[in-house]
């Protein structure tokens, strides 16, 4: 109600004014009446701005006025004004402009034509000497040498060179400043790799390796099965299409005597007797049936030992029914690798308790306490020709290695790493699988191969065999596999 009275009351105003204004134009009195002053028309000054190439953003006294070139700004007074120019890679570009009102004002510049908007590309390799392309145009230099002259962009950049992989990555350039293009070339006369991306490989996640009388790869994966290599085709052999208990493979060795393959995966043991994908005994370990498979040693093809968790499982007889209680069930003494030596003794390297020795029927435990063993985490365990015990560790920057008397430090990395595999090949060479890359030891020579001296991205090694053509195969669990043929 208050409402309507309120609204009734202005319409009632509203009329009352009407007719005073009606009034006082009828009356007889010469009246002045005041009125405001029309609007002055807004300023028209206008400037048009284009640059080469275009597409830079227009600053107008440091506002940015939501433009790229070429466009206008319109509605300008009479003033000088500072434009500023912004285009990515390149320098700003910043001019003083007087406009006047009703005059066009046109503006351009040439980023081209100011050297100062150019930049530089710093190209070297390992080796020297590459040829160097620039869109695949040939530039004439050879590495290591600076290209000048360029105008801020994305360029591919490739390197060419006898016997050596072609290498090509994407520089960018920025006005006034160097980027540098170094590349480590891969000398194909030595190396060659086999990942999903240049090869017929099912998976880059490969987990062990072995190679068998007739010169095959065997290579476990991650949780793709097998794949066997006989220098020619990858052939994959997976549960579902073949008897293979799990995808996922933990360990496979080669026994001589009889050219039989044992896998280890996590849903049981396969022995492989022949080539064929269904050529293979299926076994399931007593005691822990449904428990992974972990590491494997073989010595005759009537003495295979497997590792469930901290127990062991011998075949014996034919059958996988001899037990080996190492202590107690505890995570720490979970088995991590395994080896035979001389007179049948089982050497073993536990998670986080050390390495033990069986022989007969004693066990004799040795750790970072009771001995001079570098770390109690062993990764992984082998013997090389001469009968000493080789231990690799979680994250040391050494080896351990048993004399036959007692336990020693090889200092070995130059910082703390993680080793995955040991090998021994027929020349008593050990070869270290680490986080960081494979290493040869060879007497008291150490060598490095990762991406540093090879090109190649050898890192995560989690596997080396030397074939019989000498030739160094190296998986890796995240990068593929990987061949060397530089250790002949």
């Amino acid at each position: 109600m208050k409402r309507i009275l309120k609204i009734s009351k202005n319409i009632f105003l509203s009329i009352v004014t009407i007719l005073l204004l009606a009034l006082l134009q009828n009356s007889g009195c010469d009246k002045t009446v005041s009125v405001s002053p029309p609007d002055k028309p807004p300023p028209n000054g206008y400037i048009y701005i284009d640059s080469n190439p275009e597409g830079a953003h227009i600053y107008l006294d440091g506002k940015a006025r939501r433009r790229k070139t070429p466009d206008s700004l319109n509605w300008l007074s009479t003033n000088t004004y500072t434009i500023t120019l912004k285009k990515e890679l390149y320098r700003d570009t910043s001019f003083v402009v007087n406009i006047v009102e009703g005059k066009r004002l046109n503006v351009f510049t040439d980023y081209t034509k100011n050297p100062a908007m150019r930049g530089k590309i710093y190209c070297s390799s390992q080796p020297e000497n590459a040829l160097i392309f620039i869109n695949d145009s040939s530039t004439g230099l050879k590495t290591p040498t600076t290209l000048t002259g360029i105008l801020p962009g994305y360029y591919n950049i490739t390197y060419r060179l006898k016997n050596y992989r072609e290498n090509t990555s994407t520089v960018t350039v920025s006005s006034n400043l160097t980027s540098v293009f170094y590349a480590i070339l891969v000398d194909t006369t030595i190396w060659a790799d086999y990942n999903v991306d240049n090869s017929p490989i099912i998976t880059n996640e490969l987990s062990c390796i072995t190679i068998d009388n007739n010169n095959k790869l065997w290579i476990g994966t991650s949780g793709n099965g097998i794949i066997v290599y006989d220098g020619n085709q990858f052939l994959k052999y997976q549960r579902g299409a073949t008897r293979l208990p799990s995808n996922k493979i933990s360990s496979i060795v080669t026994l001589p005597q009889n050219n039989s393959k044992w896998v280890g995966t996590d849903a049981g043991l396969a022995q492989y007797y022949g080539d064929g994908s269904n050529d293979l005994n299926v076994y399931q370990p007593p005691f822990y049936p449904f428990a992974p498979v972990g590491s494997i040693a073989a010595k005759y093809d009537t003495l295979v030992a497997v590792s469930i968790e901290s127990h062991i499982v011998v075949w014996l007889g034919g059958r996988l029914d001899f037990y080996y209680p190492t202590t107690l069930s505890s995570t720490d003494f979970n088995i991590t690798a395994m080896v035979y030596g001389s007179f049948n003794h089982l050497w073993i390297g536990m998670k986080n308790a050390g390495v033990a020795q069986r022989f007969g029927d004693e066990w004799e435990f040795y750790n970072s306490l009771n001995s001079n063993l570098s770390s109690d985490q062993v990764t992984s365990i082998v013997i090389d020709n001469l009968g000493i015990v080789w231990a690799g560790h979680a994250s040391s920057d050494r080896l351990s290695y048993y004399d036959g008397t007692s336990w020693q430090s090889y200092y070995i990395f130059p910082n703390r790493y993680r080793v995955s595999s040991l090998y021994v090949d027929f020349r008593n060479r050990l070869w270290i699988g680490t986080n960081n890359g494979l290493i040869e030891k060879d007497g008291n020579t150490i060598t490095f191969y990762n991406y540093d001296n090879s090109g190649l991205n050898i890192n995560n090694v989690s596997g080396v065999a030397v074939d019989k053509n000498g030739y160094v195969w190296i998986t890796t669990f995240d990068a593929g596999l990987f061949r060397y043929r530089g250790a002949l």
